[in-house]
């Protein structure tokens, strides 16, 4: 599990999750760009939830390790969809 800091919230997410949304925002600040992405996370009571970000250029992203959890579910269509947007951004695709 990992903590997606962004701005003053901390999002909680699987481990998969946060490096894809990282790694897009590396790609959007790259080529100057943004986007607004719907993350899949977990709530404080470890309930599936999601949450809208703002990631591109000039807006920092920290993630951050958080408590390992039995719960935690891989999202393998999320990751990919992330990891086709920030190859298209880099020119990749």
């Amino acid at each position: 599990m990992k903590h997606i800091v962004y701005g003053l919230a901390s999002i909680i997410a699987s481990d998969d999750v946060a490096e894809a949304v990282i790694e897009y925002a590396a790609a959007l600040a790259q080529s100057r760009d943004s986007d607004v992405v719907t993350v899949p996370t977990y709530d404080f009571s470890g309930s599936t939830t999601q949450v809208q970000v703002m990631l591109g250029a000039g807006i920092p992203v920290l993630i951050q390790d958080a408590p390992e959890d039995e719960l935690e579910t891989p999202n393998p269509g999320f990751v990919a969809e992330l990891h086709a947007r920030a190859a298209g951004r880099r020119g990749d695709a």
